[in-house]
């Protein structure tokens, strides 16, 4: 299984007032950080409204790890419900490492940290990216994460218009893909490693050779935004999801558009289930929808969030699908049954 996620902010001015109301409603408020976390510039708001980015399944389902900008990381026991750990850190998003011992942030502050769940302390950052200009808004730092199967290569996106490619492992930045006309807020490796997918702000999505840092091939020739981009489990399809209100799905050797998955309103987090069969988005018009991956036939919608649907997620098992977004509620549901087996509220405090 692939850690994946995507930064859920869209068109950076009128966008911004839509989700927000107003810049001043989206001012957060900067304080230092705890000794543990080194280098931090942690950002968090007591009264930030709680936007949820990026959802996340440990590799054995058990946990949930959840970003919210201006609010502390945290993870979940998906089984009871209950709040495990809190992080001070402000994460646009969040990946687990392969043996869910560790998660890896990408932070307001554009630095990328790697951290011991049972400890709570930072164990690894990964620095580079730049904030481009000085704001006190919520939409910089790191646009997106995706971390390879084997746990070896981490991609990331930031507002710096960058996409850097790292061994984890090691620590160090291998390579740094430049060019992009605005932010990639879309990041996917392929379940083999070699490939690497981008989307955002007006631009197509693009396929990379990880090894080398080389353009493979555009998809498309529309200019539209993509806010999620995910390949199927055996590397054979790529999701692609945006303002055009639809998901693509992709033939990934041949770049040919196979399936067109209408939804009418935008489309800001896609994913494939573990076996292949689901395809599934969450959206601006509030639900998440749930296809056929092999034939495009709408399967289910799922109704309950009250805002904007900005993250989805499969449990490792496929039985359980995890959204979340503006409304800052975690509704975890049951994909056969389409009931809602929990929902988990930001503002939910450790018991």
């Amino acid at each position: 299984m692939r850690w994946i996620c995507h930064w859920r902010r869209y068109q950076p001015v009128w966008v911004l007032l839509f989700l927000c109301g107003s810049v001043v409603g989206c001012t957060v408020l900067r304080q230092s950080a705890p000794a543990s976390v080194p280098g931090a510039s942690v950002v968090l708001d007591p009264n930030h409204p709680g936007d949820i980015l990026s959802v996340a399944f440990s590799p054995n389902g058990t946990r949930l790890a959840v970003s919210s900008p201006g609010n502390a990381l945290r993870v979940w026991s998906v089984p009871s419900g209950a709040l495990l750990h809190t992080f001070e850190a402000s994460s646009e998003c969040v990946v687990w490492g392969p043996l869910g011992d560790t998660l890896i942030s990408g932070d307001q502050d554009a630095v990328i940290r790697v951290w011991n769940v049972a400890r709570k302390t930072v164990i690894q950052t990964l620095t580079g990216h730049s904030i481009p200009f000085a704001t006190d808004d919520d939409t910089m730092g790191i646009t997106a994460l995706t971390l390879s199967q084997d746990g070896a290569t981490l991609a990331s996106s930031a507002a710096d218009k960058t996409v850097r490619l790292w061994d984890l492992r090691a620590g160090r930045l291998l390579r740094t893909l430049k060019g992009f006309p605005d932010q990639v807020v879309a990041l996917d490796i392929s379940p083999d490693g070699a490939r690497l997918a981008t989307g955002g702000w007006d631009q197509p999505v693009k396929l990379w050779d990880v090894q080398s840092g080389r353009e493979r091939q555009a998809l498309g020739d529309k200019p539209s935004s993509t806010y999620g981009v995910n390949f199927s489990p055996d590397g054979t399809w790529l999701a692609s999801g945006g303002d055009d209100g639809a998901v693509s799905i992709w033939n990934v050797a041949s770049g040919t558009l196979q399936h067109v998955l209408t939804n009418g309103a935008w489309i800001y987090g896609v994913t494939f289930s573990p076996d292949g069969q689901y395809v599934a988005a969450g959206s601006q018009d509030m639900t998440i929808k749930l296809w056929n991956a092999a034939n495009g036939q709408l399967l289910r919608t799922f109704t309950g969030h009250t805002r904007a649907v900005y993250t989805v997620a499969f449990s490792p098992d496929g039985a359980l699908l995890a959204s979340a977004g503006k409304d800052g509620t975690i509704r975890l549901w049951s994909v056969q049954s389409g009931e809602t087996i929990k929902v988990l509220n930001i503002r939910q405090t450790a018991q």
